[in-house]
C-alpha cells in the first residue's frame, strides 16, 4: 500500500541552493562572510532546517560570532560540535546569515 500524503510532502518539497561570498576574506578590511539561501518554493509553516558542514575544524571560530547577523530564520544559527559547520532552520524563501571576519590583535598588542 502507497501512503500517498508521505509522497505528496516529498514531491512538493523545497529546493535549496546556497551561495557564501566573498572567496577571500580580509582581516583588516572586516569582510563579512555572507551565506545566502534560497528556495524554490515557500518553506512550511516549522520551516526547514539546513545544515552547512566544513572540513576545516574549528573554521568558524575565524569569525565574529558575537556580530552573527541573521535573516529569514526562525533564530540563530546553531554551531556543530567543531565549529566547523552550522544548521539553521528558514522560515523564508530567501535567507541570510552574516559575520565578519575576527580581528585578531597583532603580536605588539597581545597581552602576555
Amino acid at each position: 500500500m502507497i501512503d500517498h500524503n508521505l509522497i505528496e510532502e516529498f514531491c512538493c518539497m523545497a529546493v535549496v541552493n546556497l551561495f557564501a561570498t566573498p572567496v577571500t576574506l580580509v582581516e583588516s578590511e572586516g569582510t563579512f562572510l555572507e551565506f545566502r539561501f534560497t528556495l524554490d518554493a515557500p518553506p512550511p509553516p516549522e520551516g526547514i532546517t539546513v545544515t552547512v558542514a566544513g572540513n576545516v575544524p574549528q573554521s568558524l571560530t575565524q569569525l565574529d560570532l558575537f556580530a552573527l547577523e541573521f535573516t529569514g530564520g526562525s533564530g540563530a544559527p546553531v554551531g556543530d560540535t567543531d565549529f566547523s559547520g552550522f544548521s539553521f532552520t528558514i522560515t523564508s524563501q530567501t535567507a541570510t546569515v552574516r559575520a565578519p571576519i575576527l580581528l585578531m590583535a597583532s603580536p605588539k598588542h597581545r597581552r602576555p
